[in-house]
């Protein structure tokens, strides 16, 4: 699901299969669901899934190495987040916390967690 529940993983791919093939007419197919590959499967294990605000906000932090909240906060509401709710900062931080992908590293600062910790 696109924008379900964070959850188990289950990842498929479309599978073209012929349905009937006769000499003097095209082809007619449809496809299949089968299980994806290991590789896609282990890509989309490694890799949480973000709304476009955590993008921005977890790249922001990334640009940036590591900053305060107050400076985060202020290159957030630059490009429009938590403008018109300041609380959305809040929330996508904990968020992002949440999900492993920044640390708070310092008294009132922020990092990406580039570790399993």
């Amino acid at each position: 699901m696109k924008d379900g529940e964070e959850g188990a993983v289950l990842s498929s791919q479309l599978e073209i299969i012929d349905l009937y093939l006769a000499p003097d007419l095209d082809p007619i197919t449809s496809c299949i669901l089968v299980p994806a590959n290991d590789e896609a499967v282990a890509q989309a294990v490694k890799e949480p899934k973000m709304s476009k605000n955590e993008m921005t906000m977890f790249s922001l932090l990334h640009d940036a190495g590591k900053l305060k909240t107050g400076p985060w906060y202020d290159k957030c509401k630059e490009v429009g987040i938590g403008v018109k709710r300041p609380a959305d900062l809040y929330d996508l931080r904990g968020r992002l916390v949440k999900k492993k992908l920044v640390k708070a590293i310092g008294n009132d600062e922020w990092g990406i967690n580039h570790g399993s910790d």
